[in-house]
């Protein structure tokens, strides 16, 4: 099941894996195979947890046309139908949702009570994601300028300094 906004969805599963993947490929050449497979790991945990965000049911009630006898369902005007209570009305997706919290255009769908654990997994995961690609970022560029450093003493040294 996916929500309404699933070209966003896929946009968010390019990102991040293009951007932390695509980092832990150059980092690959500077640091210990453990540090990358712990980010391939952090990487996966984060992927996995977008992807049962987004295409879990979030929640989502049938929509009821006719009150439901012994029921104090109330009718909502821009559903056209009856509101079970515990649920709400999601703009974005135009259902009934029940324990709805948000709607996540990142997700590509509405965040309720059957997807909410996984979307704390997804956010929790991406802080940590973003954390360490920022840091192999910088510490792959201060390697990068070493390696530069290095270069040019050693061609200084070998009298190819002119």
């Amino acid at each position: 099941m996916l929500g309404p906004c699933w070209p966003m969805m896929l946009l968010t599963f390019s990102l991040i894996i293009g951007i932390a993947g695509g980092t832990l490929v150059w980092a690959a050449h500077y640091f210990h195979i453990a540090v990358i497979l712990a980010g391939f790991t952090l990487l996966c945990v984060n992927v996995t947890g977008l992807c049962l965000t987004a295409c879990n049911n979030p929640g989502i009630m049938k929509r009821q046309t006719e009150r439901p006898p012994g029921t104090n369902w109330k009718f909502h005007q821009k559903a056209g139908a009856y509101q079970k209570p515990g649920t709400k009305y999601c703009e974005e997706t135009q259902v009934f949702v029940y324990k709805h919290d948000h709607f996540c255009p990142w997700t590509g769908t509405a965040i309720a009570g059957n997807n909410l654990p996984f979307f704390y997994v997804f956010v929790g995961s991406l802080n940590l994601l973003c954390i360490a690609t920022f840091m192999l970022v910088f510490m792959c560029l201060s390697a990068t300028a070493n390696e530069a450093r290095h270069n040019r003493q050693v061609a200084m040294a070998n009298g190819g300094g002119a």
